[in-house]
Parts: C-alpha cells; structure tokens; sequence
C-alpha cells in the first residue's frame, strides 16, 4: 500500500553544518543539536506516494538532467529531510534518524 511522502533538501548554506552533524552518526543527541536543526532551512522539493522510505530514497537518489531547466536539481543525500506517512526522517550516512516532530515542526520550511 503506497502512502504519501515529502523530500526536503537543507538549504545551501546550512548544508555543511548539518553534514557534519549527521555524517558518521547512528544516533544525534536531540537535545544537544536541536537547537542548531531548528535555526536550519529546508526547501519541499517533491511529494508522492511510495510504499517504502527506502522506494523513496532509491528514486531520488538518481541524478536526471533536463535541458529545459536553468538549474539542475541534485540528488537527495545526508541531511536531507524525508516526510513518509506524517514522520520526518532526516537522512545520516548509515540510514533514516527520526526527527522529533517537536523540532520538525519549528523548523523552518
């Protein structure tokens, strides 16, 4: 059964920062880095319907070029944000960590 699903890419300027954070993590601290992911910026670049994260994941994770377009789109990496079914995750390099949605919510988009 597929079920809805938003892609965030962070901003361009808080890109490193949040890299760093999420990089070589299986686990963040909330408490100690939750301050800094709410002062970041994510811009919805996609929405669907998929019935896995990984599905998701694995489709935006392929880069496709359109020569209509003035700006190419990236993949999708660490520290991007995946809504899938009303839960964010943000993406870390060994997997999905779940965003509190406390925090999710301040975030700004």
């Amino acid at each position: 059964m597929k079920v809805p699903y938003e892609v965030y890419f962070i901003n361009k300027a808080n890109r490193i920062e949040c890299m760093l954070l999420c990089a070589l993590k299986r686990h963040i601290n909330w408490y100690e880095s939750g301050l800094r992911i709410v002062s970041w910026k994510y811009k919805k670049v996609h929405s669907g319907a998929s019935e896995t994260i990984n599905d998701v994941f694995n489709k935006h994770s392929r880069l496709e070029f359109d020569g209509r377009r003035k700006v190419q789109l990236r993949t999708i990496g660490i520290g991007d944000v995946i809504v899938f079914n009303g839960n964010p995750y943000i993406i870390g390099a060994f997997g999905f960590l779940e965003v509190p949605m406390l925090l999710w919510e301040r975030i700004a988009k």
